[in-house]
C-alpha cells in the first residue's frame, strides 16, 4: 500500500469510529459525505471502533434514547445523499517531526508548506528560497496581536490549515504576555507530577466554579464535559471545587441567567471565586460576567479559566440550522427534547454580535486554554467536524481556533489536541495545574 493510500485509509478508518459515537451529540457524525465514505470501512474486532461502542454502552439510557435517532439519521442519509455528498474530505497526509515554541510534534501534515515549516523553517534551516521568503514575510508581520479569523483562513486556502495553525501557535506561544504564562505553567505542571504536595495554605480561600459543556448530564462518560476528572483530581489536592448546574441542552443566554445567580448568592462569602468553563459554557460564562452582572457584583471573582470555549460560536451550527442539514437536525433535536433556540444560540452569526457588545470586569483575571490540533492529531469524537470546518481555517473540531480565545488575555495552546481535551489522560493533572497557576498569580509570591 502506498503511502498516500495508506494515510487515506488512516483517514478513513477515523471516520468509520465516529459512528459509534452518532448518538453523544448533536454536532458529530452528520456531515453525510464523510458518513458515506464510513459505510464501506471494515472495522477489525481490536479496532479503537469497539472500545468507543463500549463506552457508549456504559453510559447507561444514552444510547437506547439515540438508537432511534441513529435509525433516522440512515433513513435521511439515503433521501439526501445525492444532494449533499462532495467527496470524502480526502488531504495529504506527510509524515513530520519538529518543535514549535518548545513542544514537540511527531504527527501528518497536510501540506509540504506545512512540513517544511515544521521541520525546517522553525529550526533555522534555510533549505527551499521559495518558502524561506515567504514565511520570513510572515514572520515579518506586526507581533502586538494575535492572526485574525481572516488571516488564518487566507493562510490556510494559499498553503493549508495545517500550517496557518502551526504559525498561530508560534505566534501565540512567542507573544511577550505569552511567554511567563507557559513558563509558570510547565513549572507548576512539572512540580505536581513529581510529587504529592498539599497546596499552598493561601489556597484555602478560594472556591473554584466548575461550569459544564453541553449535554454534560448524559455525554460526559465519552466527552468529559461535566469536569469528573478535574473535579476529582482538585478535591484530592484539598481544593474547594463545585459544579454549577447549568440546563443541559440550555441556550447560551439561559445558561448566563443560572451562572449570574450562582455568582450573585456567593457574594459577601467568605471564599474567593475562579470560574472554569468549557465548551458552549464559556459564551454564556462570558454573557453572565460581561453583561448580566454589575461589575461591582462580580468583585469576588478573581478569575475565570475558558478552557475551550465556543466564545464567537461554531460553523458546525450554522450548516445545521441551514438546509439541507436541518432537515435531519431538527428532528434529532425534537426527538432529544432539545430546544432549537439553543442550537440558534450558538450560531457563529449570534455569538458574534453577543461576543462584540460584551465588557468583561476590569479587576478579572482571565486565562484561555484551547486546544490546536493538527490534522494528524483529531480525535475520532472531533474529526467529522474538523474536516468540514478545514474550508474555513483552523479548527479544534468544534469552533475556529481564533474564536476560542477571550482577545488581549493570556493564552495556552495545547498543540496536538482537539476540542476534547478531556481525551487527554493527563487533564486533571493540567487542570490543578492551572488552578494553582492562577491562584498563585492572584496571591502574590509565597513567603520563603
Amino acid at each position: 500500500m502506498s503511502g498516500r493510500h495508506a494515510a487515506l485509509a488512516q483517514q478513513t478508518q477515523a471516520l468509520a469510529q465516529t459512528l459509534a459515537l452518532i448518538d453523544v451529540h448533536l454536532f458529530e457524525a452528520t456531515y453525510l459525505d464523510e458518513y458515506f465514505c464510513a459505510l464501506f470501512v471494515e472495522v477489525a474486532p481490536s479496532s479503537p471502533l469497539n472500545a468507543a461502542r463500549a463506552r457508549v454502552v456504559r453510559a447507561g439510557d444514552v444510547r437506547a434514547r439515540r438508537q432511534r435517532m441513529k435509525r433516522l439519521l440512515n433513513l435521511a442519509t439515503i433521501a439526501l445523499l445525492a444532494a449533499t455528498v462532495s467527496g470524502c474530505g480526502h488531504f495529504t497526509a506527510l509524515p513530520v517531526r519538529g518543535e514549535v515554541a518548545g513542544q514537540t510534534v511527531d504527527t501528518m501534515v497536510d501540506s509540504e508548506a506545512a512540513r517544511y515549516y515544521l521541520a525546517h523553517y522553525l529550526r533555522g534551516e534555510r533549505r527551499e528560497p521559495a518558502y524561506d521568503a515567504a514565511f520570513d514575510a510572515l514572520h515579518a508581520e506586526p507581533s502586538e496581536a494575535l492572526p485574525t479569523r481572516a488571516r488564518l483562513k487566507a493562510l490556510s486556502e494559499r498553503y493549508s490549515p495545517d500550517l496557518a495553525a502551526l504559525f498561530f501557535v508560534q505566534r501565540l506561544e512567542t507573544h511577550a504576555p505569552n511567554r511567563p504564562l507557559r513558563t509558570a505553567f510547565e513549572r507548576e505542571f512539572a512540580r505536581l507530577r513529581a510529587s504529592a504536595q498539599r497546596p499552598d495554605p493561601r489556597f484555602a480561600g478560594y472556591l473554584v466554579l466548575f461550569v459544564p459543556g453541553w449535554d454534560y448530564t448524559y455525554s460526559s462518560v465519552i466527552t468529559g464535559a461535566d469536569f469528573a476528572l478535574p473535579r476529582q483530581r482538585l478535591a484530592e489536592a484539598g481544593l474547594d471545587n463545585r459544579l454549577v448546574e447549568i440546563p443541559p441542552h440550555g441556550a447560551v443566554e439561559d445558561n448566563a441567567a443560572v451562572i449570574a445567580r450562582e455568582i450573585e448568592q456567593r457574594r459577601g462569602g467568605e471564599k474567593k471565586l475562579i470560574v472554569v468553563s468549557t465548551s458552549s459554557a464559556g459564551p454564556a460564562v462570558a454573557l453572565a460576567l460581561g453583561e448580566r452582572l454589575p461589575a461591582a457584583a462580580t468583585l469576588h471573582v478573581r478569575a475565570w479559566l475558558n478552557v475551550g470555549g465556543i466564545l464567537q460560536g461554531t460553523p458546525v451550527a450554522d450548516r445545521h440550522l441551514g438546509f439541507p442539514l436541518s432537515l435531519l437536525a431538527r428532528p434529532y433535536a425534537w426527538i432529544m427534547g432539545w430546544p432549537w433556540e439553543a442550537v440558534e444560540s450558538m450560531s457563529t452569526a449570534r455569538s458574534r454580535e453577543r461576543f462584540a457588545r460584551l465588557r468583561l470586569p476590569a479587576h478579572l483575571l482571565t486565562i484561555n486554554y484551547f486546544g490546536v490540533p493538527l490534522s494528524g492529531q483529531v480525535t475520532p469524537l472531533a474529526i467529522d467536524n474538523y474536516l468540514a470546518m478545514r474550508p474555513d481555517g483552523p479548527n479544534d473540531g468544534l469552533t475556529l481556533i481564533a474564536d476560542a480565545l477571550v482577545p488581549d488575555s493570556p493564552s495556552l495552546a495545547a498543540l496536538g489536541r482537539d476540542h476534547f481535551l478531556a481525551e487527554d489522560p493527563e487533564i486533571g493533572l493540567r487542570t490543578l495545574a492551572l488552578a494553582h497557576m492562577l491562584m498563585a498569580s492572584l496571591e502574590g509570591p509565597a513567603d520563603r
